[in-house]
């Protein structure tokens, strides 16, 4: 490396680590005070919303069945809107 630096000194980003905090604190590194930042911050792979809704209601049919719309008229925990 040289100039006194050693590799053990650098800190090496990981987009795909799952803690942000280091990315996020590259993203505020702005010139002329800091090096300006280019690349990707994060690339952590998670489950999509509609996946994990998805999945969410399978798990449900799987419990509870499928269910009829007739029944969840005429359950006790329903109200009238006047």
């Amino acid at each position: 490396m040289g100039n006194g630096v050693a590799l053990d000194d650098l800190l090496i980003h990981d987009e795909k680590a799952e803690e942000p905090s280091l990315a996020y604190l590259l993203s505020r590194m702005v010139y002329p005070r800091f090096p300006e930042c280019v690349g990707v911050y994060r690339a952590v792979q998670r489950p999509c919303y509609d996946e994990l809704l998805n999945a969410q209601i399978d798990e449900v049919i799987k419990a509870k069945g499928r269910g009829k719309l007739e029944d969840l008229f005429t359950s006790e925990d329903t109200w009238v809107v006047e």
